[in-house]
């Protein structure tokens, strides 16, 4: 099941630089690892994953993004669009297995003259790693879009409760955010799951088989 979430969003959030730390692939995506925030999106790229696995062979699509890490989404040059619609999430919001113009985003922009959509998705994230992002990044999202008010959509899936608690099958998510409750309400930034939670980290080794 798909859910989506939509908020008014203002961008006033501690600025910082996202630093590339080493490189992997996952979920058909070359992504590029950032302290404390898990994988992400490398900038100024552009990817062919092909794919050979069961029942398909032979498949491919192709994904670029722009300089702020984003996948492209391409726009029809006659829209008049007057605000921002910012779209956070994983696979299904970044379009893994889709073209430039087969995307959630492409289509929600095609389809309507008042928002101007930006694909911030990336595959095999959580919500975790997007309140890290904003808390991080979110400053400088003003200077990445075009129009000074807007909103952002979130569209999560069930798995994505697993992720941001890091569920023992979420190998990948290891180096992601992790957030703790504190005063029973407000959540509280930890550092990341492999280095603030040593014990439960290496029992999980055990039982993926990882040494």
């Amino acid at each position: 099941m798909i859910y989506i979430f939509s908020f008014l969003i203002s961008f006033s959030v501690i600025s910082a630089e996202l630093k590339d730390l080493g490189s992997s692939s996952n979920d058909g995506q070359y992504l590029s690892q950032q302290r404390d925030l898990g994988f992400w999106l490398p900038p100024n790229s552009k990817f062919e994953h092909i794919w050979n696995g069961a029942n398909i062979s032979n498949f491919s699509y192709k994904w670029i993004t722009d300089v702020y890490r984003r996948r492209v989404t391409p726009l029809i040059n006659s829209k008049s669009y007057k605000k921002n619609i910012l779209f956070f999430g994983g696979s299904f919001t970044f379009g893994s297995g889709l073209s430039q113009k087969e995307t959630l985003p492409y289509f929600y922009g095609i389809n309507q003259d008042t928002f101007k959509p930006y694909n911030y998705g990336v595959g095999a994230t959580g919500p975790h790693q997007y309140l890290r992002y904003l808390q991080l990044y979110g400053k400088e999202i003003k200077d990445q879009v075009t129009f000074n008010s807007g909103q952002f959509v979130y569209i999560a899936i069930e798995d994505h409760l697993n992720r941001a608690y890091g569920s023992s099958n979420k190998f990948w998510l290891l180096d992601s955010p992790y957030y703790s409750i504190k005063n029973n309400s407000e959540l509280f930034f930890n550092g990341t799951f492999r280095k603030n939670r040593p014990i439960t980290t290496f029992i999980y080794n055990l039982l993926n088989g990882d040494k």
